[in-house]
């Protein structure tokens, strides 16, 4: 599992951290919650390729949430919040915009 670099980018875009994007410097503050190092799914896709992996299966964790503004996070009910992230979870693109990306990959 991994920290999706992608979703990141989109999050800033949306947010208008715009010079942040340009200047690509994403990975998060030393102390802070944002992982220092997000990842690129083609790229990591591109590792298990080359390390002669197959992915099995992939799901996105996050996929909608952490987009939502702060009061409708905390206005809607967190079973039907989960309930759609799972049914969104293994479907693209949104488990490619999800905030995390889970990868189950066996060496061939």
């Amino acid at each position: 599992m991994f920290y999706n670099g992608d979703a990141l980018v989109f999050r800033n875009l949306i947010r208008g951290n715009w010079r942040k994007v340009q200047s690509g410097k994403l990975g998060g503050e030393p102390g802070g919650l944002t992982p220092i190092n997000p990842l690129k799914l083609s790229d990591v896709v591109s590792w298990l390729q080359e390390y002669d992996f197959e992915i099995q299966d992939s799901l996105g964790l996050r996929t909608f949430f952490d987009y939502l503004p702060k009061s409708l996070q905390q206005e809607r009910e967190l079973a039907d919040i989960l309930e759609l992230e799972a049914q969104l979870s293994r479907i693209s693109p949104y488990r490619e915009m999800a905030r995390y990306i889970h990868i189950d990959a066996v060496k061939r």
